[in-house]
């Protein structure tokens, strides 16, 4: 009774021949079920001419709707004549299980690739039913659906007979005279020269030069040789092969059968490739073979088949692709006792062209295609439980194919599914030509790693370009990593290179990796402009998609740049060339400012002094606004890797790429010349102290100083570099920008000096976070201050001021630094001298100044601090809190601290021992010597050491 159920498989195996004599054609084995209405319906059938088979092969049947009904019957019927037994038949069995449900998507891929290129789709696999999901994957060519399909299956005696010596052969098999068949399980197929789709006939003869296998006698099978290239042979790749005398070569066996068998079959030769397979004799002639890398060919010359004296001469040939070409240039008249054709590793599929007919004749050239040579896909099989996905990874490659054309294939993803056994994704590959090379841009470097764009449409300023106009792409680092030359006629299709990972070099785009366009427009001689893409397919990164498509690619050959300022100074650039680059011109409109300095002293003020008098795009300004205003300037783009030649010393540099760049990556071009670079914030770069950034990134309009210890040449990258290249990690922290509220230093000037703290400690003990320190001048101008981090080290800008009308007038060069330090948690205020490890302690006398920090060693005179904090909160019964009496000690001394009333009343003694020169602090918690709390009021503490004597006031409140 299977009315209730709606998924049942029939199971059971089968042996031909069972206990009697084995089938003959017409003996078939039919399995039939009975329908609710008494008809009995075919499910299945085993041909009695069927042979080959294992024993007891296994078989699995899916019931049709029609058998799920309350008086289910299935029968094993053998048509063949009655008493013979002919079939056996076991472990019958109906398995109820859970349906799967398949959904594929996409069902169709189209990939446009360059000749030589490759890419990667997917084709996603999910089970939406409840019970498991068995799967299998086949490539069928269309063309194909037609032909002869799989191998024949001849009586198991075919594949059991074996031949003496010089014995006569009486099997025969099929006619092959279709011209094409195939394909087999994995999906090879064949064509031959006959078939108006097959290969011409082009013999390749390598009697002269290719090498000759010596000594090949008869029924020999020698080797192993190399095979010049991996070449793909079913599931393996294999780089050395074995020649038999007797027509044929292996991968892996030594076999030297002179008897021919069908294929496939478990009784031929594993992995065999047969142009002619029979008992051959080579010693009249001769056997060759010669590979170039792409192609491998194996020629038997001249041999004779054992008992007639015709030659034979014929060739195999191998392609880099995995196709697989027969040639027969001489065949003698016995040619229809032979095997032409391959099999698999262990004989369970093959591909038979002929066996024991008349095929082979001479001039005929036989193609064995790898199934859609230009794909290949993974997993082949496998079981998705319910509600899984699977990913399948479809590999088109264009290696080898011809430019300009199509290639169309089927991928058969076959399946459990009772609704959809089979689903048909459609792919398609059009194989693209290459542009002519470029002459206004560099040729890329080339590597294995490919990426193809292809450009529907591309202007300048508007307008389309002309044929002959051309397309850079570039790297971040401004290489030239594709060119193509422009023809109004059809897309513009560039093969953009990526870098070889097997290389130190970086030869192109890194995965990932934006790309950057330039157009050169043939008109305007040796100019060429930034391009923008939009993107149909990709993403503008190399490698995201599979191919590139971009529908419109503008430049534009004109900029307008504008550096919104506030008041005070700032260091500016502009990556711009106007068409005047006169100062007072093109500052007209800035009101507001009042004057402008270069890197070599010149200056600006409007209608008073003008030495600058043009500008220069590769070099920085400052300029000083009286109040907010903003500089305007357009004109043409300088291109962002144009050269800036730097002296030693110190160089006023311009930033010319259009997007933000982390510092070490933008100067990555210098790095090994580079002492400092900084900003007008106070922000620098230094290499040499573990690449420590606190400019962050560098921006456009933006100036930047630069100090050199060599000459060197600065390029710009054109935007922010991957992050494998090298030297552009920070790996020192350090802190910067924290605002200080007990050092209230001047925060900007037209010019700073970078001091680097890296250790500050007074009395032994290290500042703690929140801690500041502050630079001073000779005369006590406060001109830097910072705020300790909670680790590392602390940078601080002085700055130093050229106006007259500014208040302060900030550090002069070569005048000598002075330090103080101000701990937050007692308020103190502590004069400090700094051990310079680069710098001598002079305002500018090195690039930069690397400085530890400590307090004197000893007091010069004894002191008595007034306490912090003052007036403090008495404690009402909660523990922690104090106030700190700090004192000085110049000399060893017995030390005696005591708390007195309005009154002179002791009320506690806080010191009152010996002590060592230095600095030391008590703390008082409010408490008299009873431990008890004193009222709020006004008291006094008194210090005795020696003879020093010092009282100070401090007051207790609620």
């Amino acid at each position: 009774d299977l009315s209730a159920e709606n998924a049942v498989s029939l199971k059971y195996q089968f042996e031909q021949t069972g206990g009697g004599e084995e089938p003959d054609p017409g003996d078939d084995l039919v399995i039939e079920f009975r329908d609710a209405f008494n008809n009995w319906i075919e499910l299945g059938r085993h041909p009695g001419s069927e042979g080959g088979l294992p024993v007891f092969t296994r078989k699995e049947i899916v019931l049709p709707p029609s058998a799920y009904h309350r008086d289910f019957r299935v029968r094993f019927r053998n048509l063949g004549a009655p008493g013979l037994d002919d079939w056996f038949v076991d472990d019958i069995l109906l398995d109820v299980f859970a349906p799967s449900d398949i959904e594929v998507v996409p069902t169709a891929l189209s990939v446009k690739l360059f000749e030589d290129d490759e890419a990667t789709r997917g084709v996603t696999l999910n089970n939406l039913g409840v019970g498991d999901l068995f799967y299998r994957l086949r490539i069928v060519p269309p063309e194909f659906q037609n032909a002869s399909g799989l191998a024949p299956k001849y009586p198991t005696s075919f594949y059991k007979t074996v031949l003496l010596k010089g014995e006569n052969d009486w099997r025969r098999g099929r006619d092959a005279t279709l011209g094409r068949g195939g394909p087999d399980n994995f999906g090879y197929t064949w064509r031959d020269s006959d078939d108006p789709s097959g290969p011409d006939f082009v013999w390749e003869d390598i009697s002269a030069t290719g090498a000759r296998i010596p000594d090949l006698g008869d029924d020999e099978n020698v080797g192993f040789y190399s095979v010049g290239f991996a070449f793909p042979f079913y599931d393996s790749v294999f780089t050395q092969f074995r020649v038999c005398s007797n027509g044929f070569i292996s991968f892996t066996s030594d076999a030297v059968s002179f008897s021919n068998n069908p294929i496939p079959s478990v009784n031929s030769i594993n992995d065999l490739i047969a142009p002619f397979w029979d008992d051959l004799d080579p010693r009249p002639g001769a056997v060759y073979y010669h590979s170039n890398g792409q192609r491998l060919v194996v020629q038997w010359q001249n041999v004779v088949r054992t008992g007639s004296s015709d030659p034979f001469t014929f060739q195999l040939i191998l392609f880099a692709n995995g196709n697989i070409r027969f040639q027969y240039l001489q065949m003698g008249a016995s040619n229809n006792f032979a095997t032409i054709g391959m099999q698999n590793h262990d004989g369970s599929d093959g591909v038979e062209i002929a066996f024991n007919t008349t095929y082979v004749k001479n001039n005929l050239a036989v193609q064995i295609e790898r199934p859609a040579s230009w794909l290949s896909y993974s997993p082949k099989v496998g079981m998705l439980t319910s509600g899984g996905t699977l990913d399948l990874a479809i590999h088109f490659s264009a290696s080898g194919l011809q430019p300009d054309s199509s290639y169309r294939a089927e991928l058969r993803i076959e399946s459990n599914d009772l609704d959809e056994p089979s689903v048909a994704v459609q792919l398609t590959l059009e194989v693209l030509a290459l542009g002519d090379s470029t002459g206004h841009f560099p040729p890329p470097e080339t590597t294995a790693v490919k990426y193809p764009i292809v450009i529907a449409e591309a202007l300048i300023d508007g307008e389309a370009l002309a044929s002959g106009d051309e397309i850079g792409v570039f790297t971040s680092s401004g290489k030239v990593a594709g060119a193509l030359v422009w023809q109004r006629a059809q897309p513009g299709r560039v093969v953009v290179y990526g870098d070889d990972p097997a290389t130190p070099d970086v030869e192109g785009f890194l995965p990932g990796e934006p790309m950057y366009f330039r157009i050169w427009d043939s008109s305007r001689n040796d100019r060429d402009y930034p391009a923008t893409a939009n993107y149909m397919r990709g993403d503008g990164r190399f490698g995201t998609a599979d191919s590139a498509h971009i529908s419109v690619l503008e430049a534009t050959t004109t900029f307008a740049r504008q550096k919104a300022l506030q008041s005070n100074w700032s260091w500016i650039s502009f990556n711009v060339q106007p068409a005047s680059t006169d100062i007072e011109e093109l500052l007209a409109e800035t009101k507001q400012l009042r004057i402008m300095k270069d890197g070599a002293g010149h200056t600006f003020i409007p209608n008073l002094i003008n030495t600058i008098q043009n500008l220069d795009p590769l070099a920085g300004y400052s300029v000083y606004l009286a109040a907010p205003d903003s500089i305007a300037i357009s004109g043409e783009e300088v291109p962002p890797f144009t050269p800036i030649p730097l002296q030693a010393g110190w160089n006023f540099i311009s930033y010319l790429p259009v997007h933000d760049i982390l510092a070490p990556r933008a100067l990555h071009s210098i790095y090994d010349q580079l002492v400092i670079a900084k900003n007008d914030l106070g922000g620098f770069f230094i290499p040499s102290v573990g690449n420590i950034n606190t400019i962050g990134d560098m921006a456009p309009g933006e100036g930047y100083k630069v100090y050199m210890s060599a000459p060197d040449t600065l390029v710009y990258p054109l935007a922010e570099l991957p992050s494998a290249q090298p030297k552009v990690v920070a790996t020192t922290k350090i802190s910067f920008g924290a605002m200080p509220q007990h050092f209230k230093a001047m925060q900007r000037g037209s010019d700073n000096y970078i001091v680097i703290v890296q250790a500050a400690k007074v009395q032994g003990a290290s500042l703690r976070a929140g801690d500041e320190i502050g630079i001073f001048t000779k005369h006590g101008e406060l001109v830097g201050a910072g705020v300790w981090p909670q680790s590392g080290a602390l940078g601080i800008a002085a700055w130093r001021a050229e106006m007259n009308n500014e208040e302060a007038r900030g550090f002069e060069l070569g005048a000598p630094m002075r330090f103080k330090i101000w701990r937050q948690e007692d308020n103190l205020e502590v004069e400090m001298l700094g051990s310079f490890q680069r710098g001598d302690g002079a305002f500018g006398s090195e690039a930069f100044a690397l400085v530890e920090l400590h307090d004197s060693a000893l007091p010069e005179t004894f002191a008595l601090e007034q306490n912090y904090p003052n007036p403090f909160a008495r404690s009402n019964g909660a523990a922690g809190l104090a106030t700190t009496i700090r004192y000085a000690l110049p000399q060893p001394s017995h030390v005696t601290i005591r708390i007195y009333d309005v009154l002179g009343q002791l009320v506690r003694t806080l010191q009152d021992e010996p002590q060592i020169a230095g600095f030391h602090r008590v703390q008082w918690d409010g408490r008299n010597a009873a431990g008890r709390e004193v009222a709020a009021g006004v008291y006094f503490y008194r210090m005795q050491a020696g003879k020093f004597e010092a009282t100070r006031k401090l007051a207790i409140v609620r």
